[in-house]
Formats: structure tokens, sequence, C-alpha cells
């Protein structure tokens, strides 16, 4: 083989070499970009599915109390003072409740001005509905709430009931509606969920619960230092936050991926 030819041949499998490397880390890194961007908008998506099923859970709440403050049974059964009529109004208040309220409100409850608590359903009493009217309506400026009563987490808001026509002299007393968070959990079942990604509700620094039910109960620290990413979103008018984590693998499979087919 004459020199001229081995050079050429030479030029010709450097360029042929240069134009598959080229090839090669062009089709890897669009393959990479894929990954990774396939891999947020999925950390987008379940964090904006749990925004939406807990907000609607919260705004079905504010809708059921709603209703029900508004109705002038109601405001006349907390405006009244004498007890005897006190506990006659509460038959028609009842009713008013019972149309108003779906059958997943595990607990409602009111509260009048002076004081005196009157339980509508569920089973909860006279101290856990001291604790929630401590804790959501005198210490918190927010009308929604998670809050545990024996153990068990509770969605919660409260609704302030006016008089019609009075609302310049305050509030004759509170609804309380409060639904269990088994609901919520069930949300969160691994069936939905990518391998690496893991979902949470928070609540005051704590994770009330998870995917990864070993989180249950931690602080919101533990997440940082399990998973190499975390994305927080606060539900809107509520103490809660859902958060999407994902680990280090998954944020770096791409990178992985390009070693492992390279080093092939």
């Amino acid at each position: 083989m004459s020199k001229k030819l081995r050079r050429r041949f030479g030029l010709i499998l450097t360029a042929y070499t240069i134009l598959s490397l080229a090839i090669w880390f062009v089709y890897n890194n669009t393959l990479t970009s894929y990954i990774r961007r396939n891999t947020r908008e999925t950390i987008e998506q379940t964090t904006n599915n749990m925004l939406i099923r807990l907000g609607d859970e919260f705004s079905r709440l504010r809708t059921a109390t709603t209703v029900i403050a508004g109705s002038v049974y109601v405001q006349e059964f907390l405006s009244e003072t004498d007890i005897g009529s006190y506990y006659e109004k509460a038959l028609s208040a009842a009713e008013i409740i019972r149309r108003a309220i779906y059958p997943q409100t595990d607990i409602i409850f009111t509260v009048s001005s002076d004081g005196a608590f009157y339980r509508f359903t569920g089973g909860i009493n006279i101290e856990a509905m001291e604790k929630v009217y401590a804790e959501v309506v005198n210490n918190s400026a927010t009308a929604y709430a998670v809050v545990e009563l024996d153990g068990t987490g509770y969605f919660c808001i409260t609704t302030p009931v006016f008089l019609r026509g009075a609302l310049a002299q305050g509030p004759v007393g509170y609804i309380a509606a409060l639904s269990n968070l088994s609901q919520a959990r069930r949300m969160l079942t691994r069936r939905d969920a990518m391998t690496g990604i893991d979902s949470a509700v928070i609540a005051d620094g704590i994770i009330l619960f998870s995917s990864n039910p070993s989180l249950d109960g931690k602080s919101v620290d533990e997440l940082y230092r399990q998973y190499g990413a975390v994305t927080m979103e606060r539900v809107s008018g509520s103490n809660l936050y859902a958060a999407t984590a994902v680990t280090d693998s998954v944020l770096h499979f791409g990178e992985r991926l390009f070693l492992m087919v390279s080093a092939v």
C-alpha cells in the first residue's frame, strides 16, 4: 500500500471516528436530557396531583361549613341563650347539617360565642372539641388545619357564624368540620409511584404520611437526608405541604446510563 493511500485511509478513519463520537455524544446527551425532563415532569405532576386532591378535600369541607353557617336555623341555635330553647333549636340545626355534609365528613360540632359546645356527628368528647377550638380558632390565622385526636389525624376547617345583618357584632359561634386523613393517605399508594420518587404530606415540619411508610412521623429534614432533591408546595389556605422527593439514583440515571453504554 502506497504512502499516499495509507495517509488517505488514516484521514478517513480519523474522520469516521470523530463523526462516530460526535453522533454518540449527541445521542447520549439527547437521551440524558430526555430522562431529566421526564423525571422533572413526573415530579411536578406528582406534586400538582397532591395539591389538587388535598385542595379538593379542604374545598369540600369549606363548602359544607359555609352552607351550614348561612342557615338561619343554625344562626338562631348558636345565638340562643335559653337552655331549653337552645336544645330545641339544635334539632332544626341538626337537620340542616345532615343535608349539608357529605358522608365522608366524620365530625361536625359547633361552639357558641360563650363557649358552649354541641356535637352533631362523630365520636368526639368535650376535651377534643376544646383542643380543636384552641388550635384552630384561638391560635391560628388560618381556618384550615390538620389536628390529631386520640392518635388519629383529621383535616379540619372552622367557619364563623354570623347573624344575618349583624356582621359588625362579631360571630355568634363557629362550625367545625373534621375529615379523617385516611382518605388522603390512600392517594399516596405506591401503585402509581415511579420507583425512586416518593411523595409525602407535611404539617408543622413533620411528615404526616408518605408513600414511603418508614418516613411517617419523622422530621421533614429526613427527606433532605435520604433524597437527592425535594420539592415542596403549600396547600393553599392550610398548614399542609405536599412534597415530592427523588433519590440520587433517579436524578443521575441518565449520566450512569451514558457511562455504562460508553464502557460497552
